[in-house]
Parts: C-alpha cells; structure tokens; sequence
C-alpha cells in the first residue's frame, strides 16, 4: 500500500486544528464551570444572608 503524501498532509492538518479547536473548547469549558462556581458561591452568600435575617 503505498503512502499518499497529499492525503497525509491534509489529515496532519486536520489533526493539529482538531487539537487548537479543542484546546480553545476546553478554556471556554474553564470559563464556564469557573463563571458556574462564581455564581454558586454569590447565591450561598445570599443565602445565608436571608438565613441570618430571618433568624433575627
């Protein structure tokens, strides 16, 4: 079987696009679990905000 030079070029191309694409999905994955975490962390604060008002 002999090796197409062509072919493997493209699929040398493809492989490294895959890997930035996906590298760029992965931070913004980061982002959001990071924005989740955040927003989480704010509604527990609140929460326990209201937890000591109603306790006065």
């Amino acid at each position: 079987m002999t090796s197409n030079p062509t072919k493997k070029r493209w699929l040398q191309f493809f492989d490294q696009a895959r890997l930035e694409r996906t590298d760029e999905l992965l931070l913004k994955a980061k982002k959001i679990v990071l924005m989740f975490f955040e927003r989480l962390s704010h509604l527990s604060n609140k929460q326990q905000r209201n937890t000591e008002m109603v306790a006065r």
